[in-house]
């Protein structure tokens, strides 16, 4: 079973690879790594970094919250990886095992380059043969076979005439030996006639495996695997990336993933109450015994395989059961209420696809006036604490992916994007007032 706690150990190696090209990029790097610093050379300035974090952060989600919940999400991240890996033919995560570190990178571009292009005109050549219709290759098989009976039958007809004008003896030793090798001829002939109908049809397999919708595997249907603190710190993270890169649309598909996450809790909760129930009811019919299609010593580890999913068992089920108070979990789920700092990027998001901007700003503007949210603790700070300069950079770098939202990040998220998008005149001086 894949878990989502792999994905986020990726996206936190992302966080540090990305670090030390930033590092490199500008002369400070101190790494003492031989085969990174070659690594690092080559790819510091390429390496899509962010992109892979992105990446890895909605593969922990979907597997967090379930297939199900982010099925919006998934097709958008889908078709976003398709374009990158289109864009992206070096993975970057290669090591040049060249002798000489220093050596002029025009020629390797170069090769490069026509690597690509030779690449190009293949794909182009494939796409083209690919193209060729199932009855284009039927007719030239036909032509194919027909003008090749016609060889065999010259053939054979030219082997008779030449026997009868040996006129051999039948019986004798020549004789036999010329009906051998009519034989072997009527057999050569057929071979070559089971040859190209073997031909003709890895010609149509070919084409029906090009035109299959089923050339990609099909995606498993994943149950989740997290606990709602679970899905919504990883949540978090990808909105706070999301409003970092202005992927603002990447942004509300995931809040409308965690919301649905919370319904399909719901449902899965009060399923598991009405199965409850009937054992109970069960047990009272039959004098304290449960029926025998109720096990209770059962739990189904196989959660792939399961045809119920509600038999996973997740960290937070035993808060659920907490359904008479109006504080509890059960009552934010049905409420659909998010932490503050998810409503405070979610309004951000909001506010980059234009659309909403006056419910977006209210719940802006809520946020900033919000009381949980800290403005900026001056003792948990990382420029009051006493760390190395190298340590202290890391830290900050780290941070800026990772830390909680507070209003002086959420209010320098504004300014940026207010210096990216002056055009819109609506929403820009409710939030300067």
């Amino acid at each position: 079973m894949e878990s989502y706690s792999c994905y986020l150990l990726y996206a936190d190696l992302m966080v540090r690879i990305g670090y030390e090209c930033q590092i490199w990029n500008d002369g400070t790097s101190h790494n003492r790594a031989y085969m990174f610093k070659r690594w690092l050379r080559k790819h510091s300035r390429t390496f899509d970094w962010k992109e892979r974090r992105l990446q890895a952060l909605s593969f922990a989600l979907e597997l967090a919250a379930g297939t199900t919940s982010c099925t919006k999400l998934i097709a958008w991240m889908e078709k976003r990886r398709e374009e990158f890996e289109c864009s992206d033919n070096d993975d970057g995560m290669g090591v040049d095992t060249g002798a000489d570190e220093d050596a002029d990178t025009s020629t390797a571009e170069t090769a490069d380059g026509k690597a690509n292009e030779g690449e190009e005109n293949a794909g182009q050549a494939k796409s083209d043969a690919s193209n060729t219709t199932a009855f284009d290759k039927a007719r030239a098989y036909e032509k194919e076979r027909i003008e090749l009976l016609i060889r065999n039958k010259v053939g054979l007809n030219e082997f008779d005439k030449k026997s009868k004008e040996m006129n051999l003896v039948e019986g004798s030793h020549m004789h036999r030996n010329r009906v051998k090798a009519r034989e072997a001829l009527v057999e050569k002939h057929r071979d070559a006639i089971r040859e190209i109908a073997q031909k003709m049809l890895a010609n149509v397999q070919e084409t029906a495996n090009l035109h299959s919708p089923h050339d990609k595997p099909a995606k498993k249907h994943v149950s989740a695997q997290g606990s709602c603190a679970n899905v919504l710190d990883i949540a978090g993270l990808i909105l706070n990336q999301c409003v970092q890169c202005g992927l603002y649309e990447c942004g509300a598909l995931v809040v409308q993933s965690v919301l649905s996450y919370f319904r399909e809790r719901i449902a899965r909760y009060e399923r598991r109450v009405v199965k409850q129930k009937e054992i109970e009811k069960s047990r009272h019919a039959n004098n304290g015994i449960a029926q025998a299609g109720f096990r209770f010593d059962q739990i189904n580890f196989d959660v792939e395989g399961s045809e119920d999913e509600d038999d996973n068992i997740l960290s937070d089920d035993e808060e659920l059961e907490d359904s008479n108070s109006t504080s509890g979990l059960l009552h934010l789920l049905r409420s659909g209420i998010l932490p503050t700092q998810l409503k405070a990027m979610f309004a951000l998001c909001l506010l980059g696809m234009g659309g909403q901007d006056h419910v977006a700003l209210n719940c802006l503007e809520k946020a900033i006036h919000s009381t949980e949210l800290e403005s900026w603790s001056e003792e948990n700070s990382t420029f009051t604490k006493k760390y190395p300069s190298d340590e202290r950079r890391w830290i900050i770098f780290q941070e800026s992916l990772i830390a909680p939202v507070n209003k002086l990040s959420l209010l320098a998220s504004v300014a940026d994007m207010i210096q990216n998008d002056v055009k819109n005149d609506f929403w820009i001086p409710r939030l300067l007032d």
